[in-house]
């Protein structure tokens, strides 16, 4: 007499198997999209966040400390973040050239004092600041206000030329609702 699995006992083992690596995977990348920080997709990272606390969120980003802060709408700290790149963040004038920004130094929380290298807010569920940064591998990148659009440029004359070709359509200057 031979001892052997039936089909039915093959089947009901894969099955079992599948259903546990499925689980496995499923929490596994949904845990990387929502707790993965990058500069790069800050709207998408704030917007997971904003699920636990609250709409208006701010992100204070210091190169000297190489953290990066969540504050809430009472400027409270709520979470800090590891930040490696190296930042400076600038706003676009009107004679169309971009200016670096300086911030002065703020107070996180009661005890922590920093000088902020990039501020970045979350002023509700559809609508972000503006911000123009460049990274320390010599990348250009514009968070839109609104949307999922970040675009990454090489120089800075592309990104004053997008810049502008945005804000001179309709839809952005305030005159579509």
């Amino acid at each position: 007499m031979k001892k052997a699995f039936t089909l039915i006992e093959l089947l009901i083992v894969v099955l079992l198997i599948s259903i546990v690596y499925g689980i496995y995977f499923y929490t596994m990348s949904k845990n990387a999209k929502v707790d993965k920080f990058s500069l790069f997709e800050v709207k998408k990272y704030l917007n997971s966040k904003a699920l636990v606390y609250g709409d208006k969120l701010s992100l204070v980003c210091s190169n000297d400390e190489q953290t990066c802060y969540i504050l809430n709408d009472k400027k409270e700290l709520v979470e800090e973040l590891a930040f490696k790149e190296k930042v400076k963040t600038f706003f676009l004038q009107k004679d169309e050239t971009l200016e670096p920004i300086l911030y002065k130094n703020i107070e996180i929380g009661s005890s922590i004092y920093i000088k902020p290298d990039l501020i970045f807010k979350r002023l509700s569920k559809r609508e972000f600041e503006v911000l123009v940064y460049y990274t320390s591998d010599d990348k250009w990148v514009y968070v839109s206000p609104y949307f999922d659009d970040t675009k990454e440029f090489i120089n800075q004359e592309d990104i004053v030329s997008y810049i502008k070709k945005r804000e001179y359509l309709p839809m952005y200057s305030g005159l579509a609702e």
